[in-house]
């Protein structure tokens, strides 16, 4: 039987130790502000909710991808390069999970 793995781009990280809804509130305003009709906009909750989104420190971004593998089967997320480096540690974290 053929396996199917799915993948996600993710749109933007951040590796922070600092407040996710603070975080995904900004970006939830950028968005707004860029990508939608005047007065449309993306809520925090639905920010951290998706799986386009990782906000977090990092033991939370390794959960947020566990919980994305099992809850969408999801199983390879791509990220810009930019991130790279500050991904880094979460890739060695989740190595053989």
């Amino acid at each position: 039987m053929a396996h199917i793995r799915l993948a996600s781009p993710v749109f933007h990280i951040s590796i922070t130790n600092a407040d996710p809804l603070t975080i995904a509130a900004q970006v939830g305003h950028y968005l707004g502000k860029r990508l939608f009709v005047p007065g449309q906009s993306v809520t925090p909750e639905q920010i951290l909710d998706s799986p386009h989104f990782l906000i977090g420190a990092p033991e939370r971004v390794c959960e947020i991808l566990l919980d994305r593998r099992d809850r969408y089967g999801i199983a390879n997320f791509t990220i810009v390069s930019e991130a790279m480096d500050s991904f880094a540690p979460i890739v060695a974290a989740l190595k053989g999970k």
